[in-house]
């Protein structure tokens, strides 16, 4: 697990720098689609780790690792490297993993008689 950590760091350290260090502009079309495919693979993937049964918190962890792992899987295979693409990934994790956190059994939540508690329920003899 190390190694492949060190392996990706590595690459990415090697890979070509962006052009000119320009300021991150959100509003630029390619930051905003950044922003919101992350939220979206956020806001999904959690909601599937829900399902799943995972506690809330966990499926927000895992969701996050998900999405940013795209992210960087994304930029790794781009020609140019570009950090700020990683930045507006991160913010739209963020907004969707805010957006788990706040509505918890919003769209797409497991509702409260999922398949488990239908299973979980003693047997009557």
């Amino acid at each position: 697990m190390k190694r492949s950590l060190l392996v990706v760091l590595l690459a990415a350290a090697l890979m070509k720098p962006a052009q000119a260090a320009e300021a991150f502009n959100p509003l630029h079309k390619d930051k905003i689609l950044h922003m919101t495919v992350s939220l979206g693979i956020t806001y999904a993937s959690a909601r599937a780790f829900q399902h799943l049964d995972l506690p809330l918190w966990q499926s927000v962890l895992f969701a996050s690792l998900v999405t940013m792992g795209a992210g960087l899987a994304k930029e790794a295979i781009d020609p140019i490297f570009d950090g700020q693409d990683l930045i507006a990934d991160g913010i739209g994790t963020a907004a969707g993993a805010s957006l788990i956190l706040i509505f918890p059994y919003g769209w797409g939540a497991p509702k409260k008689s999922s398949r488990t508690q239908l299973i979980r329920q003693p047997v009557s003899r």
